[in-house]
């Protein structure tokens, strides 16, 4: 859970995006992207990633906007 709020702006979602994107590929790096099940919510519960799959060849996010895939709200 996290303190920040979700950007409302477009540039300020991608910076997310790349944010979230980034800690997948350190996970996938340290052995880490195995039975992966990984909810990020923001603030005031403004905004949910729901990220989950098997394994790094399951994967389904290979670039920062596939990450709107995970989006809930």
């Amino acid at each position: 859970m996290l303190q920040a709020k979700y950007p409302k702006d477009k540039e300020g979602q991608m910076e997310e995006n790349k944010k979230v994107f980034a800690l997948l590929k350190e996970m996938e790096k340290r052995g880490m992207a195995r039975n992966l099940f990984l909810l990020i919510e923001y603030k005031n519960n403004e905004q949910i990633y729901d990220i989950e799959f098997d394994s790094s060849k399951k994967n389904p996010y290979h670039k920062p906007e596939d990450l709107n895939k995970a989006l809930m709200k």
